[in-house]
């Protein structure tokens, strides 16, 4: 298997049962201008759609999703295996009144966590923002911080093997208005140190408060 993981990508981070990571602040994953992110672990790439552009903000170069106004843009995944936890480090532009988070493109009713709540695959899970537990995946909790960087990490009740959409609906709608930086995904629940770990360990690039 080829790798593009260079030994400070993920320095300090749990890497047991990491299967799937992109980071829009590392150029080994993407390059302003690019269609397309680096799976930092093997060949995949995830699919840019809609509107998006290297957008600096707070220090930290991410790529920013504009949904405002066709709601169309997010970030296509490949089938991934076994997904569980699913960490993603953003900045939160704006919101409307239905966006999501991630939806498993093929889940369709139960792989989405949106502003109407979780579907079943997440309903009894996890939530943690910036390390803390913070209950289960609803959107009280995601949707915590505008015009800040934030850390949520979400671990599924129900795993799932799929391909995703990050910050918009499976069918390319509803989506999310926020600067991407960096996100994972595991084949298994982390512990509550493991995630505070992880918070931890990427926190002196987002300097989060």
């Amino acid at each position: 298997m080829a790798t593009f993981v260079g030994p400070n990508d993920f320095r300090g981070m749990v890497k047991d049962g990491l299967v799937f990571a992109i980071d829009g602040t590392n150029s080994r994953s993407y390059q302003d201008g690019d269609t397309t992110m680096k799976n930092l672990l093997d060949t995949q790439v995830g699919i840019l759609q809609g509107i998006y552009s290297g957008e600096t903000i707070d220090g930290v170069t991410g790529i920013k999703i504009n949904n405002s106004p066709t709601r169309l843009s997010g970030i296509q995944l490949p089938t991934i295996t076994a997904i569980t936890t699913v960490s993603l480090w953003y900045y939160v532009n704006s919101t409307g009144s239905t966006r999501y988070l991630l939806d498993m493109r093929t889940g369709g009713a139960s792989g989405y966590i949106y502003s109407g709540g979780p579907g079943t695959n997440w309903s009894s899970g996890s939530c943690y923002r910036n390390g803390v537990y913070v209950g289960t995946p609803t959107w009280i909790n995601i949707e915590s911080y505008i015009n800040k960087w934030v850390n949520i990490t979400v671990i599924a009740n129900i795993p799932a093997t799929d391909d995703m959409n990050l910050f918009q609906r499976y069918s390319d709608t509803e989506g999310y208005d926020v600067i991407f930086g960096l996100g994972c995904i595991y084949n298994r629940a982390l512990t509550a140190d493991e995630v505070l770990n992880n918070f931890n360990a990427q926190n002196n690039k987002y300097n989060i408060t």
